[in-house]
């Protein structure tokens, strides 16, 4: 304590002494300085040698030329460039917090926002076609107690939707047991000999259905008339017997009662006298043929000709063209109009696709509304934010910054964290979203675009006021 209190009276003793040094000099020797006070020392060799008069001229001189004052030599005045302004503006922004962290949430929200609902769009359309395009559709026409034209079949593939079709031809016949040497003359059966109306079987001339097929794998299925019938074939044979164009003698399945009463070889009279080989037999019965003799498909057209007709037709669409099925629609109202029933079985494609595009239709209508209100809330909330910064620019104004570099000022402290955001929400949506959207940049643009007007309004209104009207508080 005594050296602290030694060295403090120390520091006082000279701080009194130099003050009291100081004070006794005249003013205009402080002011002068060391080389002038010098300079007023030194006594011109005229006083010491010369008369009074010359000496007091000689004082006059010197002490006008140490107060003459120096000319001012022309010095080219540099304006300050945008440096300093676009320095003062991140400053700002980086002490303004609070205004910064809202204009960064908001661009982020935006351009997340509109990034989410365009890739909705996107992945929902994606979607939707993936299900049309691996979504079946079926359809098919049955004659019930007619036929199904030849012109009827080929207007609906006409129309290019069917990518796969099954058919069945029907037509009544006559089963007639077969006796060796029935090659040489046929029985007068065929000669237009009619069938006894009480026919039964183990007669040698039996009325029946016939049915022709040519894949038996779907007349198996329920889009086929088989699906209760279970097919044995005979030694050598099996199913795809249907598939094949025979001539001569050719194979047929007949149902198990038929098979066990007429043997293995049978002739038949339909468009002819044909001599048939049994293949094998069946257990069950043909939806709308009971007990029906199974021919195949190549057989049955042949004979018919060109006046060849179905009793059923089933087709698969093409995926490709599920989109639109009103031209095989408008086909197969065409159909029904002639006597056909026509069944298109869309409702699966319907019930999973409806919802989705729903969905998209209306995101594409909201999708310019809420770009709409967040320009404008971009906009108005520039304006808002850089009004805030009114007293900034006054104090900027007095200090003597023109009305240029304020306004930049301004500007640049809404432009940076809009960018920020914008950026920032732009990578966190393609990050999320493993690709960019096509229209984010316009969006973003725009955005920017609101923003940057809208602090250029707040600017204007700003700096149409003078510096001393801004530093004024309203009560």
């Amino acid at each position: 304590m005594a050296l602290l209190g030694g060295s403090f009276a120390a520091l006082a003793a000279l701080t009194v002494g130099s003050a009291a040094v100081l004070f006794r000099k005249p003013v205009l020797v402080l002011l002068q300085g060391g080389r002038a006070a010098k300079a007023a020392r030194t006594v011109p060799a005229a006083v010491l040698t010369g008369s009074p008069a010359k000496a007091l001229e000689a004082e006059r001189t010197r002490t006008m030329s140490i107060f003459r004052p120096k000319p001012l030599t022309a010095q080219k005045i540099r304006r300050p460039g945008m440096g300093p302004a676009l320095r003062f503006a991140w400053r700002q922004v980086v002490r303004s917090k609070g205004k910064t962290a809202v204009t960064i949430a908001l661009a982020a929200g935006f351009t997340a926002g509109l990034a989410t609902m365009e890739l909705s769009v996107l992945n929902g359309r994606e979607r939707a076609g993936w299900l049309y395009e691996h979504t079946s559709v079926e359809a098919e026409l049955t004659a019930g107690e007619g036929n199904i034209r030849a012109d009827v079949l080929d207007a609906l593939l006409d129309t290019g939707y069917a990518a796969e079709k099954y058919l069945e031809g029907a037509s009544p016949g006559a089963l007639i047991r077969y006796t060796p040497g029935m090659e040489e003359g046929p029985p007068s059966v065929s000669s237009g000999k009619k069938m006894p109306d009480q026919a039964a079987v183990g007669d040698d001339v039996l009325s029946v259905s016939l049915r022709a097929i040519g894949d038996v794998d779907t007349f198996l299925t329920p889009a086929g008339s088989g699906s209760r019938v279970t097919i044995s074939y005979l030694d050598g044979w099996d199913g795809s017997l249907f598939g094949k164009d025979w001539t001569g003698v050719f194979p047929v399945v007949l149902p198990k009662e038929l098979y066990d009463e007429y043997g293995g070889t049978i002739a038949l009279s339909w468009k002819g006298f044909h001599i048939c080989e049994v293949a094998g037999y069946y257990t069950g019965s043909v939806d709308g043929g009971g007990d029906s003799i199974l021919l195949p498909l190549g057989v049955y057209q042949r004979l018919g000709g060109h006046r060849t007709s179905y009793s059923k037709v089933h087709l698969w669409l093409d995926p490709a063209l599920n989109r639109d099925l009103s031209p095989f629609l408008r086909a197969a109202e065409d159909a029904v109009q002639s006597g056909l029933e026509a069944v298109v079985w869309d409702e699966e494609l319907r019930m999973v696709t409806a919802p989705l595009e729903q969905s998209v239709e209306l995101t594409e209508a909201l999708y310019p509304v809420v770009f709409a209100l967040s320009v404008l809330t971009a906009a108005g909330t520039a304006v808002l934010l850089t009004l805030l910064n009114t007293k900034h620019v006054a104090i900027l104004r007095v200090q003597g910054t023109g009305r240029g570099p304020s306004a930049a000022i301004l500007l640049l402290q809404q432009v940076f964290p809009t960018l920020a955001g914008l950026a920032l929400g732009a990578a966190g949506s393609f990050l999320l979203a493993g690709r960019a959207v096509s229209c984010i940049f316009l969006c973003t643009a725009l955005y920017l675009a609101a923003g940057t007007s809208g602090a250029a309004v707040s600017a204007v209104i700003i700096l149409n006021r003078k510096p001393m009207e801004l530093l004024q508080v309203k009560e």
